[in-house]
């Protein structure tokens, strides 16, 4: 996958890390892939970026910043 340093790719490759786990363990349920896949890219919160070192701690942006991403993941 070539990616960006954005944050689609960000989403798009933990999704596709989800499948890359979990998909030993699913195998048998086809219908379970692309679920799994994205039961780990929406579980991605404001907060992890700066737990696994991308951002600094305190450059991350407050809560009241979070309207954006939660809507965008509602529509998806």
């Amino acid at each position: 996958m070539c990616i960006k340093l954005n944050g689609d790719d960000f989403t798009t490759i933990h999704h596709e890390l989800g499948h890359n786990y979990y998909l030993p363990a699913y195998n048998k349920y086809s219908y379970l892939h692309e679920a799994i896949g994205d039961a780990i890219a929406v579980a991605i919160t404001p907060e992890y970026p700066g737990q696994i070192g991308l951002v600094d701690a305190d450059k991350m942006p407050s809560a009241d910043k979070d309207i954006g991403l939660l809507l965008r993941q509602a529509m998806d």
